[in-house]
């Protein structure tokens, strides 16, 4: 038996191809763990992309339009499911688990060095904020 006889020889859609290459798909339509199939209701599946999806760089004349039908259908790769795009107050887009872009950071790093290095000239100017010694 080679893998041509394995193989599909007609275009499966995605819900297809999780029903033959996912290990958590049931024959009911339910995913194991009785939540149902996200790619069966058109939504991202974190478990069919980092495991199914790959299955078609192995076997590209069966699974290729199958995995472009999906990412057309669910979104854009690369974006975790259910990841929302943050943006910056300069309107950049934020990467995982920042606050700020490098640009703001640095602006806000030197306005808070200019800030503290202007309160401490002004303290160390001001008579009545430099501590005394009494008695001298």
């Amino acid at each position: 038996m080679t893998t041509s006889d394995v193989l599909p020889t007609r275009t499966l859609s995605p819900v297809a191809m999780a029903r033959n290459e996912c290990a958590c798909h049931l024959n009911d339509g339910s995913h194991y763990g009785a939540w149902p199939c996200l790619v069966g209701k058109g939504q991202r599946c974190a478990h069919f992309e980092a495991a199914v999806l790959p299955v078609a760089d192995w076997f590209p004349q069966a699974y290729a339009e199958c995995r472009d039908r999906y990412w057309s259908a669910a979104g854009e790769p690369g974006r975790m499911v259910g990841a929302t795009v943050r943006h910056c107050e300069c309107g950049e887009v934020l990467p995982p688990r920042k606050r700020l872009c490098a640009r703001c950071r640095r602006l806000r790093r030197q306005t808070t060095y200019r800030e503290a290095a202007r309160k401490s000239r002004s303290q160390q100017l001001d008579p009545k904020s430099s501590p005394q010694v009494a008695g001298a």
